[in-house]
């Protein structure tokens, strides 16, 4: 019975193991392949706009604004700013855009400087478990 219940927890270790592997793999494609559709948008937008290349710096100036666009939509959606007649739903559609502007900068900026954000999740992800599990010993 022992050993039958010992292969079992190997059983399921191996296949969180093999989930979570691909889970990693899964998340590092979706990364990569997002880096490379942004860094394309940015050149064309470049080429477009008549602006220099963005670069990470670039991208890193103008996150600051699109953070402050969409603090100024969270305002609006609280009835702490004007709305200008705006549905919740009209105020939320532009949240959403500039959630995904700002998505955009930080996976841009990440691809620049080729930082892997699948490896970076995976590591806050295990970091912030460690301090889950020391905070709930700590104050036992």
């Amino acid at each position: 019975m022992k050993l039958c219940h010992y292969l079992i927890c190997i059983w399921i270790f191996h296949g969180a193991a093999v989930t979570a592997n691909a889970e990693q793999a899964a998340r590092q494609k979706t990364f990569r392949s997002m880096g490379e559709e942004v860094n394309s948008k940015m050149k064309k937008y470049a080429r477009s706009m008549g602006t220099k290349e963005w670069t990470y710096e670039t991208a890193v100036g103008d996150l600051p604004c699109q953070v402050g666009s969409l603090t100024k939509l969270l305002m609006q959606l609280k009835n702490e700013r004007s709305r200008y007649h705006q549905t919740d739903e009209q105020i939320q559609e532009k949240i959403s855009d500039e959630l995904a502007d700002i998505l955009s900068l930080i996976i841009f900026i990440a691809d620049e400087l080729g930082i892997d954000l699948a490896d970076s999740w995976q590591k806050m992800l295990e970091s912030d478990q460690k301090k889950f599990q020391q905070s709930r010993y700590s104050s036992s």
